[in-house]
C-alpha cells in the first residue's frame, strides 16, 4: 500500500511548476516560521531538497541569521549523521544526488531543538511516508521514550497528506506537519 501512495504523490510532486513549487514552497516555510519562532532555538537540522520536495530556502536564510543548521549525511549501514557545516564548507552530491556537507562537527541527534524531516507522505495519524530506505526511521526510533527529545517537523505540499492510516511499528511520526494551508491536524 505504501507503495501505491509514494508513487502518487511523487508524481504529483513532480508535476507542479516551477512557480508553483516556488510559491508554495515559500508558503509553507511563512507558515511554520509563524508557529515556530526561531530566535529561541538554538540547533535545527534541515535537509537539503530533492526530487522537488518543499525548498527551505527562505527557511536557510532565516535560521543562518539566528541559529545553528546541521544537515543529514547518509553513512554506511543505512546511517545518518547530522553534520554542521564549516563556515564556507562545499556541499557535494552523495549516492542519492543529494547535497551534503563535506566538512564539518557531528550534532548529537539530542543536541537539536527541532529536526525538519524529507518526506514522501503522511498520514492520517501522522507517520511519515519516506522513500523506503528507512533511514530517518532508524536515526530518530528511538526519540520517543527520551524525555527532552528534538520535535520532529514535516513540511510538505498539502497533496501529501494522505487521507489513511498505514503507519507501522517502525515508522516515525511527526510531531507537526505544515502546508501551504497552515499547520495540519494530527
Amino acid at each position: 500500500m505504501k507503495n501505491k501512495y509514494r508513487s502518487s504523490v511523487l508524481q504529483q510532486r513532480k508535476s507542479l511548476s516551477d512557480s508553483e513549487h516556488t510559491s508554495l514552497s515559500l508558503a509553507i516555510q511563512k507558515n511554520f516560521l509563524n508557529s515556530f519562532p526561531l530566535k529561541g532555538i538554538k540547533n535545527i537540522a534541515l535537509y537539503m531538497p530533492a526530487n522537488n520536495e518543499v525548498s527551505l530556502e527562505f527557511l536557510n536564510k532565516q535560521t543562518a541569521i539566528f541559529n545553528k543548521i546541521s544537515l543529514p549525511v547518509v553513512k554506511p549501514e543505512k546511517k545518518i549523521q547530522f553534520i554542521q557545516p564549516k563556515a564556507g564548507c562545499e556541499l557535494a552530491l552523495n549516492k542519492f544526488n543529494i547535497l551534503e556537507p563535506t566538512q564539518g562537527r557531528e550534532i548529537d541527534i539530542n543536541d537539536h531543538d527541532i529536526i525538519i524531516v524529507p518526506s514522501v507522505g503522511v498520514d492520517k495519524d501522522g507517520f511519515r511516508l519516506g522513500y523506503g530506505g528507512g533511514y530517518y526511521d532508524r536515526v530518530l526510533a528511538n526519540q520517543n521514550s527520551i524525555s527532552k527529545r528534538p520535535l520532529i517537523i514535516g513540511l510538505l505540499f498539502s497533496f501529501q497528506k494522505i487521507d489513511a492510516a498505514f503507519g507501522e511499528s517502525h515508522d516515525m511520526k511527526f510531531d507537526h506537519v505544515f502546508t501551504e494551508l497552515g499547520e495540519e491536524k494530527l
